[in-house]
């Protein structure tokens, strides 16, 4: 167990610091503490985002038909984000929970890219987080770990 829980440990350190880099390198632009309309803007399903009453917690969601997008209005040099994830209970083959950063909507195929996807299974076991980077559009960095997120439908912080 020890052995698994660094090496997951050094792949997310190793992921943020890859993260801070890449966002290093991005327009000097800074995004001011405002409003999340002042900042962000919804990319598709509007019907699936809100926010708490003081603005400071955006809720997204998924449901058969989508889930929903988010992006900022300005580049940005780096950032800091933590979220509360909420995965399918039980039998959660074909649901992919996803939550992943890109360069510039419509980069194309030159985009920068961090996905972190929670893969359900048929069988109720805990999730598998797959990770992959793409850095001017080349991928193929996908490690897959388990990552110890039960499957009973509430909450986990990351």
């Amino acid at each position: 167990m020890g052995a698994r829980a660094s090496s997951s440990t050094l792949l997310i350190s190793m992921l943020l610091v890859y993260l801070m880099a890449a966002c290093s390198s991005s327009s000097r632009a800074a995004v001011s503490k405002g409003s999340f309309d002042d900042n962000f803007s919804v990319m598709w399903a509007e019907d699936h985002f809100k926010t708490s009453e003081d603005g400071e917690t955006w809720y997204v969601s998924l449901d058969n038909e989508t889930g929903c997008g988010i992006q900022t209005r300005q580049r940005y040099r780096f950032g800091w984000f933590s979220m509360r994830l909420k995965v399918v209970a039980g039998d959660s083959a074909g649901v992919v929970t996803a939550y992943y950063m890109c360069s510039e909507n419509g980069a194309g195929p030159e985009r920068d890219e961090l996905d972190f996807e929670f893969l359900g299974n048929r069988t109720g076991q805990p999730y598998l987080v797959q990770t992959n980077v793409y850095k001017n559009g080349t991928g193929n960095r996908e490690m897959c770990s388990g990552c110890g997120v039960p499957p009973h439908g509430g909450t986990h912080t990351s």
